[in-house]
């Protein structure tokens, strides 16, 4: 193998790498949102048993206000683009879990992907490691 083209394999081994660190760290996000999912679920259980529940409500930055739910009927859900929907606590449930499937096949699909690269870049360490003994 001309030293040109091992050149090229490390580089390109080089950019797969950086990718599959990229898609690790998505994998990572994509984990986080799935247990929120499944936290915000939960909660909504707890929210929807009874009215008058004390809960503290996020203010942003850290800051927190006691609270008492008061209508435990309808819950708003975001539904994108900053627009909200009440919907009753099992059609709030219902998207939490559509939104849980979309996540699941945005893992598989970047499993997938990540298998890919690395079997491509074992395919190139094989292919540097048998240069390297000629």
């Amino acid at each position: 193998m001309k030293k040109e083209d091992l050149q090229q394999k490390v580089i390109m081994y080089q950019i797969l790498q950086k990718q599959l660190e990229a898609m690790k760290e998505q994998a990572t996000n994509i984990e986080k949102f799935f247990f929120e999912i499944e936290t915000t679920k939960s909660v909504i259980d707890t929210v929807s048993e009874k009215k008058n529940n004390d809960m503290l409500v996020s203010l942003g930055s850290g800051c927190f206000s006691d609270a008492k739910s008061i209508n435990t009927e309808k819950i708003l859900v975001d539904i994108g683009s900053g627009a909200f929907l009440r919907k009753s606590p099992e059609e709030a449930k219902k998207v939490m879990d559509e939104r849980k499937g979309m996540i699941e096949d945005q893992a598989q699909e970047l499993t997938e992907r990540m298998n890919e690269i690395i079997s491509k870049m074992t395919e190139i360490a094989h292919e540097l490691e048998h240069a390297e003994k000629k």
